[in-house]
This record gives structure tokens, C-alpha cells and sequence, in this order.
């Protein structure tokens, strides 16, 4: 009994700083978009990530899956949601917006989860959820209005913002294309598999940029900085959540995602000097609050046991 109390403690603590680390993404890849284009940036963090995760299952002591053509084309078309619609999209939008902002504006894809579960898969909302719903897009209308150091014009950060959003869309997509296969398939397996696929759709991307030319102008802090996103928030990220939600169950895991959003605001105050404006405090604490309400609305008897994990995120 005190082993388990004592794992369970270890992992909670590794939970709390996988979310650290994720609010840290947002950061690197501003950092990141001063030396590297946002096409070159996701390929070879992707690239990277496939590398390590791709050996790695030749180790790891599970029975290889035996996927059915549709489960491929739905691990293919979840590895471009991720990929592509998810993370090229966020590295395009901090390209203009603070990467505070970027930070939560990409974490309301639990609301787009709820949303889309409800259309896909019938999967009944319930009145927590639904003023959850509503609440967080009221706070993502706010942090996208008034979140920026001055206010946000139709070509800088609302524009770099609104692709924010669109990848948050898109990670939600990633998350209910794959929830079923992940009842009877092990979790690694499908996410390798599914990063791997969105990484080897983008090397037809390597003929619009200079790859080689872009690395070899790489600062050393521009290393560390991809490192740190290839191999602690992709690679050790990764595996990091699935022991997390492993361990401690799905419900509790998905808690720490949620923390994400504030660490990204505190990571681009701490590091980069962007302002804590009075909008994107407001609008982040709306968000917070809209989570809280969903995860009510999967703890009451009855609601969330059929549900999609709302909180499967990553930065």
C-alpha cells in the first residue's frame, strides 16, 4: 500500500512537470522561429522525435500490433491532424502571437473534443459541459482580442492567434479519430505510429526550404532549445503522459494537461517579457474555470464513462 501511495505521488510529480514543460514549448518555439522557418522547425523536431520513438519500440517488451486498413488510415489521418494541423499551425501563428497567449489559445481543444464527440459519436453533453463550452470560448474571444501587449491587429496577432485555434481544432480531431483504437491497441504503439506517419507526410515540405542551410545557422541556444522540444516535450512528453494516465487513470492525468495554459503564460513573462494584460488574465481564467466545469461534468454518475479524454494536448 505504501509502494503504490508512493508511485502514485512520484507520478503526480512527473505530471506536474510534464505540464511545465509543455507550457515551456511555447516559449522555445518563439525562441525558435528567430533562427528557423516554421515549415523547417516542424520537420526536423518531427524528424528527431521519429528517430528516438521509432527504435525505442523495438525495446519495449509489447506484442506488435496488428492494425486493420481502416485503423491505418485513421493512425495516417490523425498523424496529419497532429502534425500538420496542430503543430505546423502553431509554429506559423508565433510567428506573430505571444507565446503566452499562443499557449492558451492552444489549450481549449477540450472544448473542441466535447464538441466534436457530441457530432462524431453521439456522445451526450450534459449541462456542466456545455456551460463549460461556452465559458472557455468566452475566454478564447478574450485573450484573442485583448491578450497581446497592445491589441491585436487583422495582420499580426490576430492572425498568428486565429491559427492557434485552428491547430487546437485540429489536436481535438487527433484526440476522437483515435480514442477507439486506443481501447484495444496499446497507447504507444498508435501514438508512434501516428506521429511517425504525420512526420514522413511532410518531407515532401523539404523542397520549399533549405533545410541543411537553416541547421547549419543553428545558435547553440537554438539547439538546446530544439532538443528540448524533440526529445522532452515530443519523445519524453509522450511517454511521460501515457505512464501518467497509466498509473494514475485517465481523469486525473488529463488534470495536468489543463495546466499547461497557465504555465505558458508564466514561461513568456518569465523569459521573454511578454505583459500579463488585464485580457489575457481574464480570458485565461475563464478558460481555466470552463475546464473545470467539463471535468465536473465527467465526474458526475452517469456522464464521461463513454466520453473522449478531453485533456490530450501537447506542446
Amino acid at each position: 500500500m505504501k509502494a503504490g501511495t508512493r508511485s502514485r505521488a512520484f507520478h503526480h510529480g512527473m505530471m506536474t512537470l510534464l505540464a511545465a514543460a509543455w507550457g515551456l514549448a511555447f516559449t522555445a518555439i518563439k525562441e525558435l522561429m528567430q533562427e528557423l522557418s516554421f515549415i523547417g522547425l516542424n520537420l526536423v523536431r518531427f524528424l528527431l522525435a521519429s528517430a528516438v520513438l521509432l527504435p525505442a519500440l523495438l525495446f519495449y517488451r509489447c506484442r506488435r500490433p496488428c492494425f486493420r486498413t481502416r485503423e491505418r488510415l485513421v493512425i495516417l489521418a490523425a498523424g496529419i491532424l497532429a502534425v500538420w494541423g496542430y503543430h505546423l499551425a502553431v509554429n506559423y501563428g508565433e510567428i506573430t502571437a505571444p507565446a503566452g497567449a499562443a499557449g492558451v489559445v492552444a489549450n481549449t481543444s477540450p472544448f473542441f473534443v466535447v464538441i466534436l464527440s457530441r457530432l462524431l459519436h453521439r456522445e451526450r453533453v450534459g449541462w456542466w459541459k456545455a456551460a463549460g463550452v461556452v465559458l472557455s470560448f468566452a475566454g478564447l474571444v478574450l485573450v484573442t482580442l485583448g491578450g497581446g501587449p497592445g491589441r491585436l491587429s487583422g495582420e499580426g496577432e490576430a492572425r498568428g492567434l486565429l491559427f492557434v485555434a485552428l491547430a487546437s481544432l485540429c489536436w481535438a480531431g487527433y484526440t476522437v479519430l483515435l480514442r477507439p483504437l486506443l481501447k484495444v491497441h496499446h497507447t504507444l504503439h498508435v501514438t508512434t505510429y501516428a506521429l511517425v506517419c504525420g512526420a514522413v507526410t511532410q518531407l515532401p515540405l523539404l523542397a520549399l526550404v533549405d533545410l541543411p542551410e537553416e541547421l547549419s545557422r543553428l545558435s547553440g541556444a537554438g539547439w538546446a532549445w530544439l532538443s528540448f522540444l524533440s526529445l522532452v516535450c515530443t519523445v519524453l512528453g509522450y511517454l511521460l503522459y501515457n505512464r501518467g494516465v497509466e498509473v494514475l487513470g485517465s481523469t486525473t492525468a488529463s488534470l495536468y494537461v489543463y495546466l499547461v495554459a497557465p504555465f505558458s503564460v508564466l514561461w513568456g513573462f518569465l523569459l521573454l517579457g511578454e505583459p500579463l494584460t488585464n485580457g489575457l488574465i481574464l480570458g485565461t481564467s475563464l478558460i481555466l474555470s470552463g475546464f473545470l466545469l467539463v471535468e465536473i461534468g465527467e465526474r458526475l454518475p452517469g456522464r464521461g464513462k463513454r466520453g473522449y479524454l478531453a485533456g490530450e494536448v501537447a506542446g
